[in-house]
């Protein structure tokens, strides 16, 4: 079970983690454990689904814009 402060403690990291390189990542991540890396993973898994829906929408609206007369 990951205690409100570790998750707190998580949540920070996975914040930071944006400036970190691919490597730099993954050997955080690595070093998790096996829950930690579940949560981690469907925290980057609602992430990537949630830019990618803004993505779409941004094209659909842009799309809509060059069709108006």
């Amino acid at each position: 079970m990951i205690t409100p402060e570790r998750m707190e403690e998580l949540d920070q990291a996975w914040n930071e983690s944006a400036k970190w390189t691919e490597e730099e990542y993954l050997d955080w991540f690595l070093d998790l454990t096996q829950e930690e890396q579940d949560l981690i993973a469907e925290w980057d898994r609602r992430y990537t689904l949630g830019v990618s829906r803004l993505c779409a929408d941004i094209l659909a609206a842009e799309q809509r814009r060059q069709q108006q007369p």
